[in-house]
């Protein structure tokens, strides 16, 4: 049985982690922690991840912020609206809009196909198909 050089706990010779404080107990463990902190720092700094640009919360203009806000108060209203209607078919057209319009979904969609599909075409589409679901709702 050692000690651990930070919180003084007893650490079993087999552990590579510290069971109380979590600090690295050997040269293995310290040298994957370094790797792992090195590949999510070298990520979040160059901004780009699987081809897909991503902004820092410091590097987004006020007028992204503005359409970023707004297309998630639309997005939660049209899948709200989708819940609210769940028996009719229309709430699927309306939940859907409202998930594509969600700008995470643009992200996750640019890691699926490699690149990020142009906000344009991607709030064209979801407004489409939340129209579709407004539609269907009157109709039926």
């Amino acid at each position: 049985m050692n000690e651990c050089d930070t919180c003084g706990s007893t650490v079993d010779t087999t552990d590579n982690f510290c069971a109380a404080c979590g600090e690295p107990q050997n040269k293995k463990a310290k040298q994957r922690i370094k790797q792992l902190h090195d590949k999510l720092f070298n990520a979040s700094s160059t901004g780009t991840h699987n081809n897909v640009t991503l902004k820092l919360p410091n590097q987004i203009k006020e007028y992204e912020q503005l359409v970023i806000r707004i297309s998630y108060a639309i997005g939660a209203l049209s899948i709200l609206s989708g819940v609210s209607l769940a028996p009719s078919i229309a709430s699927i057209f309306l939940i859907l809009g409202g998930i594509l319009f969600l700008p995470p979904t643009r992200l996750l969609l640019g890691q699926v196909i490699g690149r990020s599909p142009k906000f344009t075409v991607t709030i064209g589409f979801s407004t489409f198909v939340i129209l579709l679901g407004i539609i269907v709702t009157v109709l039926f």
